[in-house]
């Protein structure tokens, strides 16, 4: 499975919890650990095994040998291998979390990974309660370094409540 359909099954899990998703965000309280569940059910019911907060040091060699993903996943079908840093971003958390997005793109981007298999992924989840995140955020947006210079591709659902957008990145070195 490449990105664009990584993405797709992402974006097909909370699409199915869309009202939910809106009003966990509506909270202003981070619900990120349960969206990296939605996300590891969801590649499990696509024939991937999934393992969650994995060390980096068991897939290849980090920059640090405490960190963690947030979720391995690895299809039983091709046999390609996923570590995934995912991070949840609403309209009351959006300078909260700038800093660990970075961190996060940090960790992937100095990951060496053992597998010539094995693909580094960040995954941004954004969500509110109104539609064109993309446009309406985009100032926001572009305080993340890489922001402009790679743009994510995108997998979007919308209705009545709001708009979820998962942006994700096939990370290199």
């Amino acid at each position: 499975m490449n990105i664009q359909g990584l993405l797709q099954v992402i974006r097909d899990q909370l699409h199915t919890s869309l009202d939910k998703v809106i009003g966990f965000a509506n909270t202003n309280y981070s619900y990120e650990e349960w969206i990296n569940w939605e996300i590891f059910h969801a590649l499990s019911r696509k024939n991937f095994t999934c393992t969650p907060k994995p060390s980096y040091k068991l897939y290849g060699q980090p920059i640090n040998n405490r960190y963690q993903a947030d979720i391995y996943a690895k299809s039983q079908n091709s046999g390609d291998e996923f570590i995934i840093e995912v991070a949840l971003v609403g309209v009351s958390t959006q300078d909260k979390w700038l800093k660990k997005i970075e961190r996060d793109r940090e960790k992937l981007t100095s990951f060496m990974p053992r597998s010539n298999k094995l693909t580094k992924f960040q995954v941004l989840v954004l969500v509110a309660d109104y539609e064109n995140v993309l446009s309406e955020w985009e100032y926001w947006l572009s305080r993340l370094g890489f922001w402009a210079a790679n743009p994510p591709l995108t997998e979007i659902c919308s209705s009545s409540p709001g708009e979820i957008v998962v942006c994700g990145w096939q990370v290199t070195t």
